[in-house]
């Protein structure tokens, strides 16, 4: 993969976004930020979070150079840093890659300590909501148009990058870019989406620079909000997290070590994961909703990730159980309306003897059956109704299965109704053959 242009890279462009993720200076190569940070960091106990996640990311970029055998990538050359991360959380480099070309990379969410949590996932991620831009967008736009002023077209072609909230950042920078700046693409590695008054204030931007965007999702966080119209948007294959038990590799494998490349470093068309398919549509919903639903489902999402932690997978295995049942119960009464159906077929085809009174009674003894059938769909019901009023979930991933489990015990309610009502009718079909029949001997007998 040597000698490749970093735009028509996936992978590249995911290691420039992870490059954002380090504290950079300006004319330092990526190589010696790499060595620098391991050297600094490396074999020390007691690192803080956040020197902890600068030695894991070098330690990351350095694995993923190796492994797709671009060396070429330690050579790139940090030419502009924008580091206003402990005031607002906005952080943004230049980066030349030697190809002719520069790539603008934007940095993600953090949460190292109560300051980046502020910034970046209330000030910065739940600003998103029903916003036309945020503070660290403008960030962004500021640092792109410094960018075009200072060096123009020195490069070829600017290319954008971001993972997570820098995904959504690069993504705002290249619709805002001044005009004249020569984009050639901007990828958005499982960052949110926008609210709906952004997309109607930037809608001729949009129009304009959405055609070079790519916007990668992989985990839940990339489903939030709204995708800008014209975008390429697509789900790519990503594994859950390994470093991770449970419902919680869901939620981290919003993690790029989690994209699947194929051989050629190219992102490959995956499906969303089950937690990504329940909460972006509710995070649309939030944001075309009513300002005041935000206040109604802000506590239950932070329910959810208690929800994590707990008995989630005990919750999952009893839905799966009560489905299970509710097919079974499906099969049971398919195979018993076979029965019924096979008597009556030899009913009008046998002659008036001994026979006759047999398939009476056996007919007699489907219908007691049948309300046994009926009592045990009376008492599985009653039990899904319990489990599902017995669930302690105050959340919205517990409110789903407890309507879930509802809605079960109402389909086997109906099944208890429809068997009772067939065991009327076979019973009321042997009447009505007995009355005949003894209609006729009273014939024989005038």
């Amino acid at each position: 993969m040597t000698g490749e242009k970093v735009a028509d890279s996936d992978v590249r462009m995911m290691l420039a976004t992870q490059v954002a993720y380090l504290d950079g200076a300006k004319g330092m190569s990526v190589g010696d930020l790499i060595d620098r940070t391991i050297s600094n960091y490396g074999g020390r106990s007691n690192l803080s979070e956040q020197q902890q996640s600068q030695l894991d990311t070098a330690l990351y970029i350095r694995e993923q150079i190796e492994k797709y055998d671009m060396q070429d990538c330690s050579r790139w050359i940090i030419k502009e840093v924008a580091n206003d991360n402990v005031q607002s959380g906005f952080y943004g480099c230049l980066i030349d890659t030697r190809d002719g070309e520069a790539v603008l990379g934007f940095r993600g969410s953090e949460s190292f300590d109560d300051g980046q949590v502020l910034h970046d996932w209330v000030e910065a991620d739940v600003g998103l909501l029903n916003n036309t831009a945020t503070g660290q967008q403008k960030s962004a736009e500021e640092f792109t148009r410094y960018v075009n002023d200072q060096y123009g077209n020195y490069y070829d072609q600017y290319n954008f990058t971001g993972h997570s909230l820098g995904g959504n950042l690069a993504e705002h920078a290249t619709i805002t870019a001044p005009d004249g700046m020569p984009i050639h693409r901007c990828v958005n590695l499982d960052g949110p989406g926008y609210s709906n008054e952004y997309i109607i204030a930037h809608g001729s931007d949009i129009a304009q620079n959405g055609k070079y965007i790519d916007h990668y999702q992989y985990s839940v966080v990339g489903t939030l909000l709204i995708p800008l119209p014209g975008t390429h948007y697509q789900t790519i294959k990503a594994h859950n997290d390994e470093e991770s038990d449970g419902i919680a590799e869901y939620f981290l494998r919003h993690h790029t070590r989690n994209i699947e490349f194929d051989g050629d470093g190219s992102v490959q068309q995956g499906t969303q994961d089950p937690f990504a398919m329940i909460l972006g549509p509710i995070s649309k919903d939030i944001e075309t909703g009513p300002p005041a639903l935000l206040w109604v489902v802000a506590p239950q999402l932070a329910v959810l990730w208690a929800l994590v932690e707990t008995g989630y997978d005990t919750l999952l295995a009893m839905k799966a159980r009560a489905e299970q049942l509710v097919e079974t119960i499906g099969k049971t009464l398919q195979s018993l309306k076979q029965t019924i159906s096979n008597w009556f077929r030899s009913m009008f085809g046998v002659a008036l003897t001994g026979e006759f009174e047999l398939n009476v009674s056996y007919v007699n003894a489907l219908g007691d059956g049948m309300d046994e059938v009926s009592q045990k769909l009376c008492t599985i019901s009653n039990d899904l109704t319990g489990i599902a009023n017995a669930l302690r979930y105050n959340s919205l991933a517990g409110t789903c299965f407890k309507s879930k489990l509802k809605t079960m015990s109402n389909t086997v309610c109906r099944g208890m109704t429809k068997a009772s009502s067939l065991g009327n009718a076979i019973r009321s079909c042997v009447q009505q053959t007995v009355n005949s029949d003894r209609q006729v001997s009273q014939c024989f007998k005038a």
